[in-house]
Order: C-alpha cells, then sequence, then structure tokens
C-alpha cells in the first residue's frame, strides 16, 4: 500500500491573485473566497454528520421580487425558517437537526433565484417543506408560490454545490473543476452565505481540516 495522502489545510492557495469585478454595490461573480468556503463548509457540514439532503430554489422574478428587494427578501425568508426550526426542535427534540446550509445567488438574464441546501433528516422533511412554503408566501405576499419553489433530494452533494457555484470568477473554474456561467449582477454583499456553525471559525475551532479525498 502507498503512502497515505496527507491532509490539505483550509487555506491553500491565494486570494490575492485577481479580483473579483465589481460594480458600486455588487458582484457580478462569486469570488474564490467565497466559493472555498462554501465548499469547505458542505464538506465540514458531511464529515460532522450534517451532510446536506435537500436543494431548495426559489425563483424570485415569477413572484415579482427584482434584484434590488430579492437578497433582503431571501434573508427575510431564512431568518424566519431558522426562526421555526429553532422552535419546533426545542419541542421535539434532537431527532429534528440542526437546520444548516448554503445559499448562493443568481441573476442570469434579470431572472433572480437563490441556491440553498440543507441539511434535514429524511423524517422531518415534510414539515421543512412546509415551514419554507408558508413563510415564502409570507415574504412574497402571494396565496400561491407555483413554479417559483422547488425542493428536491440531494443524491450527489458535490454536482449540486458545483451547480450552485456556477457563478464562479471564470478565471478559478478550472481551480474548482466547475463550467462557470455568467449569473448576472447581484447587488449588495452576500452573494454566497454559509450557516454560522458551518463557517471558517467554526471549522477553525473544531480543528477540521479537509481531506483530500473528500467525497465532496
Amino acid at each position: 500500500m502507498g503512502a497515505a495522502r496527507p491532509a490539505i489545510r483550509q487555506h491553500h492557495i491565494s486570494y490575492k491573485v485577481h479580483r473579483v469585478p465589481t460594480k458600486s454595490g455588487g458582484t457580478h461573480h462569486i469570488s474564490v473566497s467565497a466559493a472555498t468556503n462554501a465548499l469547505y463548509a458542505a464538506r465540514f457540514a458531511a464529515d460532522t454528520g450534517r451532510a446536506f439532503t435537500l436543494l431548495v430554489t426559489i425563483n424570485w422574478h415569477r413572484l415579482s421580487i427584482d434584484d434590488a428587494c430579492a437578497l433582503r427578501a431571501w434573508r427575510s425568508l431564512r431568518d424566519s425558517v431558522m426562526r421555526h426550526w429553532r422552535y419546533l426542535r426545542s419541542v421535539r427534540g434532537p431527532s429534528v437537526g440542526q437546520l444548516v446550509g448554503v445559499a448562493s445567488q443568481e441573476n442570469p438574464g434579470g431572472r433572480r433565484n437563490t441556491h440553498w441546501l440543507v441539511a434535514v433528516p429524511d423524517r422531518w422533511a415534510p414539515e421543512f417543506r412546509r415551514i419554507v412554503q408558508k413563510n415564502l408566501a409570507k415574504v412574497a405576499g402571494v396565496p400561491q408560490l407555483g413554479a417559483s419553489l422547488v425542493i428536491e433530494p440531494l443524491y450527489a452533494v458535490g454536482g449540486a454545490m458545483k451547480y450552485a457555484l456556477k457563478g464562479v470568477d471564470p478565471a478559478y473554474q478550472g481551480y474548482f473543476n466547475i463550467t462557470a456561467k455568467d449569473q448576472g449582477f447581484i447587488a449588495g454583499k452576500g452573494r454566497t452565505s454559509v450557516s454560522r456553525s458551518l463557517s471558517y471559525t467554526a471549522r477553525r475551532r473544531a480543528g477540521w481540516v479537509r481531506q483530500r479525498r473528500s467525497p465532496i
């Protein structure tokens, strides 16, 4: 048997090589540091028994919510869902699981959408779906969501992460093995986001390092 390959620590590339093109108040691409953070968050989640199980896609343009308002609407939805989930967990116990995930924002051709990968135990998936539907309808101010919301099971987290991060700076598509696609301008900060318990700080405190043979 060959010698074991050494672990690769979290920050092993320079983030000063190429700046992501920006204009006042937003970005055109996912930066290399943001993409790295999101991928490491997914790997850390898998390594700690919280592998992502669902992909939530929200088409804000179908709800008549444009780029100027979509990020605020997304944060309002996320925070409301998190509050409901914490309450459910306090009532029903640890089997509900901690709700963690990674999200990315896209705006191809002015069609604003959000991808949210989350860890939800299978038995609680229907309840999660109900909570998201209820809160999205409230945030958007509509009685019916129609095709604006899609929640589907994840069978290949690595592939789903690459799909969610396809708005990465094209200069780094080879590094991430992602086919970069123009996902438009996103107003404001927060083109990607990760749960606090999956963040760089959380990973560092846990002493986590990315393993070369990670499945993601």
